[in-house]
């Protein structure tokens, strides 16, 4: 599975009617924008670009630029709408923010291994600035040839988790196939960092 990792953020944008989301890297937009189709397929319209990469096989596709329809109707999953396409947008900046501070702090201090959970989330915003921050971490310095030791990072969601906010919303992010009953490792990054399912809980462990 190969990981893009960009370096440039993008604001909500009108531009030729059309409009960009959030201050997201491409990938978390993507996969917000994909979830947000799969929830309300008939509300929104997205202009799908694929790309080859250059250092790995296969290609890497990500959504250029999204509209409303005209006369869309969605009422069914509205909470989760809003959160996916209004809240999560406003709010991943504060979420990167705090794991950033968490993980400067964790280095200065010396950690080796701590532990977070994430209590019911309708919308895997902690975990997901988790994994886009580790994995861009780990870039940086792979290209200016630093040393970070992060240290190991057990991250829980518990209880119970939505289909779209949280398990399709993963999927979409690092097309990470979850089951609910079977427990199931993904590598994330260059470090061990793994997502695993269980029935009682999701665990992310760098």
């Amino acid at each position: 599975m190969a990981i893009s990792v960009p370096f440039s953020w993008s604001n909500s944008v009108e531009r030729d009617g059309r409009r960009t989301i959030g201050y997201f890297t491409r990938p978390i937009r993507t996969a917000v924008l994909k979830t947000i189709k799969q929830l309300e397929a008939k509300a929104i319209e997205c202009n799908f670009l694929q790309e080859t990469l250059q250092f790995s096989s296969g290609t890497y596709e990500w959504v250029d630029n999204w509209g409303y329809k005209e006369d869309a109707e969605y009422a069914s999953n509205s909470v989760v709408f809003e959160l996916l396409l209004e809240r999560f947008p406003q709010r991943y900046p504060i979420y990167q923010k705090i794991v950033f501070t968490i993980l400067r702090q964790v280095i200065h201090q010396g950690v080796s291994h701590f532990k977070i959970a994430d209590y019911r989330p309708t919308v895997a915003a902690l975990g997901i600035a988790f994994l886009d921050s580790v994995a861009l971490i780990e870039k940086v310095a792979q290209l200016y040839g630093l040393d970070v030791n992060l240290p190991q990072i057990d991250f829980y969601f518990v209880g119970e988790l939505n289909e779209y906010g949280v398990i399709n919303l993963l999927r979409n992010y690092q097309e990470v196939n979850l089951n609910a009953t079977n427990e199931n490792k993904v590598r994330f990054s260059q470090k061990k960092f793994f997502l695993v399912m269980s029935s009682l809980f999701l665990l992310l462990s760098c």
